[in-house]
Order: C-alpha cells, then structure tokens, then sequence
C-alpha cells in the first residue's frame, strides 16, 4: 500500500518523504522505490555523518521539473533539517507523542512555490490495539493542528471527511444513521441507557424499511465499571426490537460502519460514555469498512446476520 501511494504521489507532481523508526524498514522502502523517481534519497542512520548532509545539500539541488523520493528514519529529520518543497508525509511507523508528530508535520507546513496544501498518510493498524491507540492520540493532534480527514475514494454526495470530537459529531453521526440504507453496525465498548433510548429512537424507521442493524458491546459479565444487570436491560431492549447484539469478553474497538462505506473510527464510544478529550474521524471509503467488519466480525454467521 505504501509504495503505491508513493508513486500515486509521485504522478501528481507531489514530493513525499515516508517515514519510519526502523534503519532496515527504511532501506527496504528505498530499494523498492529506487526506481520510481528521477532522484531517490535515503537519509539515515547506516549513513555517515557527511553521507547524510550531502544529501541535504543534493535535495535542494534537484529541478522543480524533476521528481523526487526522500526515505528517512524520524531522529533525521528533526531539528535543523530544512526543506520547503515536501509536501506529502507517510507515516509508515506509529508515532504516539505528541511534540514528535508536530515536528514531523511542521516540516512540509513551510512555503513553497506552487505548494497549496500539505497531506499525512497515516497507515493505522486496527488489528494491534497498541497501534489503534496511538492513532486516536495521532488523531486529536491532527485536529488541533487544523488538519481534516482526506481520502482518494471521493465520491459526488460525499461531504468533506472530517475530525469530530465529543461536542460536535452528534448531528452528523445521527444523519448518517437515519438516512442508512442497508445496514448499521457499530461498535461500542460500553453503552449508556440514553444512548441507547436516542438510537432505538433513530433505526426504528430504517428497520421498518429493511436496514439491517448489529451492535458489538462488551458481554456484561465482563464490564470493567458500571452495573451488569442495567447493561443486561440495555441488550434486551435492544434484542427485542430485532437489533443484532454481539458481546464478547473484550471489544476493543470504536466504530461505526454504514450501508459498508461510510466509517466512524476512533476512540469514542458511540452508544457509551464519551470523555471531552475523545476524537473520531468519519471518512467514506468502502476498502477501511470492509477491513472493519473483516476484524469485528469475520466471514461467520455474525457477518451473515447483519447483512
């Protein structure tokens, strides 16, 4: 996936720089694209000292008119390297503190002739939960920073993807539930009686049209806090009225997944409490929801069931 964003990045006249924190995973990404740009630089710690500031000094040398690859591990590119012309970052390592990734972006927020915006490839990995969690704290930072959600599978009645936080998501989240079309599923850890009041309140007519609706929520046997049997109540009101609830010992993940393209993702308990800090992304992209119910449900008789 990496190296055909690249060269997807290299087609449209862009200049991107991947990073990673591992020397041999740098090498490997230079090797592969070595021969997908006029000029292709790999700047990191298997260098020499005077290796790698020749490079900084070739990469300000090179033609606008010719295309350009910079491969480097993070700690080389830090303070006091310069240079204006990037505009596309690819994290192809998690990054979790926050001062870090600030760095790292500010790097391509500098001017440019011809440059008009500056985009991060963030490769999440939803199978680890460490990775997942990094991600949501990635995600505050790139709201913060005043960046939005972008994908490539942009279609005619997609609204611009975004970043939400807990005060702000309602209304659209809400939206996208009553005007779903085949089926709802979402994901959450924990869910809370009002919660659950509102969303019985908002399928109702959507089931009646055919919408199928599953809700993954951890088993009640297993809740951390909050009381078992009102969790036991919420399942049943929700059973009762054709809802397809799955518990499992542990859920890890937050999200929803619409008529499989539009996606919720982040750290926000949509059906549950929400803390102030917590941030999620809704993007629409049929490749991320199938890879979200691929982990939430598999190929077995759960995915039947909320098709």
């Amino acid at each position: 996936m990496i190296i055909d964003d690249v060269i997807t990045c290299v087609a449209r006249k862009q200049t991107p720089v991947i990073l990673t924190r591992f020397k041999e995973h740098a090498k490997f990404l230079h090797d592969d694209l070595k021969e997908k740009a006029d000029h292709v630089f790999l700047l990191y710690g298997d260098n020499s000292d005077k290796e790698n500031a020749e490079i900084r000094v070739k990469l300000k040398q090179i033609p606008e008119n010719e295309s350009l690859i910079l491969v480097a591990t993070g700690q080389k590119i830090g303070e006091g390297f310069d240079f204006p012309r990037l505009d596309v970052l690819m994290l192809a390592a998690p990054v979790s503190f926050e001062g870090r990734l600030e760095q790292y972006v500010g790097r391509l927020n500098r001017d440019y002739v011809g440059k008009e915006a500056v985009y991060v490839y963030d490769y999440i990995d939803s199978h680890v939960r460490y990775f997942d969690k990094m991600y949501a704290k990635r995600l505050r930072t790139y709201r913060k920073m005043g960046f939005s959600i972008w994908t490539q599978e942009l279609q005619p009645k997609q609204i611009i993807n975004a970043i939400f936080d807990s005060v702000n998501y309602t209304e659209k989240f809400e939206q996208d539930i009553v005007e779903s079309e085949k089926m709802v599923v979402i994901s959450s850890p924990d869910i809370r009686q009002d919660k659950i009041d509102r969303f019985l309140l908002l399928v109702k007519k959507r089931q009646e049209v055919g919408v199928k609706v599953t809700v993954i929520t951890t088993d009640p046997e297993d809740i951390t806090y909050g009381k078992s049997d009102v969790c036991y109540e919420l399942i049943r009101a929700m059973q009762l009225v054709g809802i397809n609830v799955i518990t499992r010992t542990e859920v890890e993940e937050c999200f929803a997944v619409i008529d499989d393209e539009i996606v919720w993702h982040g750290g926000m308990n949509l059906l549950g409490k929400v803390d102030v800090w917590d941030n999620l992304m809704r993007i629409r992209n049929s490749q991320v929801a199938t890879e979200l119910l691929e982990i939430a449900l598999g190929c077995s008789e759960e995915r039947r069931k909320s098709e």
